[in-house]
């Protein structure tokens, strides 16, 4: 890997296979959580966006996302029947279309936000602040050196 860049194909020394299962470890804790409240794992990013930015075209919520517009559409039509999202046709183009937050979708905000410090907590148990450090800015590097692949 680093200096040597040695291939391998060993799931025990292989970065990617260990950011997979780090990352399907959180989601499964976070899914765990949002299922008592009705959220499917797979609308969590969307609601977080649209937290923030709440409004956004479909195609801007894709773009943030980093997701195909037909995923999003699929998705959108899942939390617009659950009650969370309203799509709405843009005045000024009509070929856009707008995505708000129900009531419901900005009440949840305060119930589910506190479950990311909760698993980060739980995530890092034993872990000392300077290898947390170290492991942020280590990613950083990764997707920066992965990006400049594109």
């Amino acid at each position: 890997m680093g200096e040597g860049n040695e291939q391998t194909n060993d799931q025990d020394t292989s970065l990617g296979y260990a950011a997979r299962i780090t990352h399907r470890a959180f989601s499964k804790t976070l899914q765990k959580r949002l299922a008592k409240h009705g959220v499917p794992i797979g609308q969590w990013n969307f609601l977080r966006v649209l937290w923030r930015k709440d409004g956004l075209t479909q195609k801007a919520l894709s773009d943030e996302l980093g997701i195909m517009g037909p995923t999003a559409v699929v998705a959108l039509r899942a939390m617009e029947k659950n009650g969370l999202v309203k799509r709405i046709r843009n005045k000024d183009d009509r070929r856009k279309v707008n995505i708000f937050l129900t009531d419901k979708a900005r009440s949840l905000e305060e119930v589910l936000m506190p479950y990311i410090d909760e698993i980060n907590a739980l995530a890092s148990a034993g872990i000392t602040e300077a290898d947390i450090e170290a492991y942020h800015r280590v990613s950083q590097i990764f997707r920066n050196n992965l990006q400049a692949d594109d």
